[in-house]
């Protein structure tokens, strides 16, 4: 629905591709041919226009991390202007935190084994959403140090591979800063 009516560049770092869907197909591969001539099909409705542009496979790695049943549920990175702000905001308060390390979201397998022992006797940031209705919810309040903040909705909020691969809708997360300490 999104790309519905819409020009689409399709990127990718096979040249043979590249020229088949340009070209509508091919001679050279009945392979190609046919998944070219599928493609085209499929778009037809859907959008203005569909074309490919050759892209080397180094300057492709958001791509190559798709077409590897990516992204990584555990490898999602904050943006960095995120960061800097909830570092002030904990400056403010009860004194600095070192935030260098705290760039990855975790996965809800790990937030209630995280939150049965938090950080033995260390304060950590949590990034995690705020859903009051699961079952490891009620267990951020124990370990709750302070006040926890809103993450700001923005669309590059979360990504992989350098910045170059966006989450598709990170204000679905709710996502919160939970101050934690664990008990020394």
């Amino acid at each position: 629905p999104v790309l519905r009516d819409r020009h689409v560049l399709v990127r990718m770092d096979n040249t043979a591709v590249v020229a088949y869907i340009n070209r509508q197909g091919g001679l050279q591969s009945h392979r190609l041919y046919c998944l070219a001539h599928h493609l085209l099909l499929w778009a037809q409705p859907w959008f203005c226009s569909i074309r490919a542009v050759y892209l080397p496979g180094l300057s492709n790695t958001a791509a190559d991390l798709l077409s590897q049943g990516g992204p990584l549920v555990s490898e999602w990175h904050l943006h960095s202007l995120v960061i800097q702000q909830l570092e002030l905001v904990q400056q403010g308060g009860r004194g600095s935190l070192c935030l260098g390390r705290v760039h990855t979201l975790p996965t809800m397998v790990l937030c209630p084994r995280l939150l049965r022992n938090p950080t033995d006797g260390a304060t950590v940031l949590l990034i995690a959403p705020r859903w009051p209705r699961r079952f490891w919810f009620a267990d951020l309040i124990a370990p709750l140090h302070g006040e926890p903040w809103q993450l700001p909705v923005r669309v590059d909020l979360l990504s992989q591979v350098q910045g170059m691969l966006w989450h598709p809708n990170p204000g679905l997360l709710q996502l919160w800063a939970w101050p934690l300490s664990g008990s020394d």
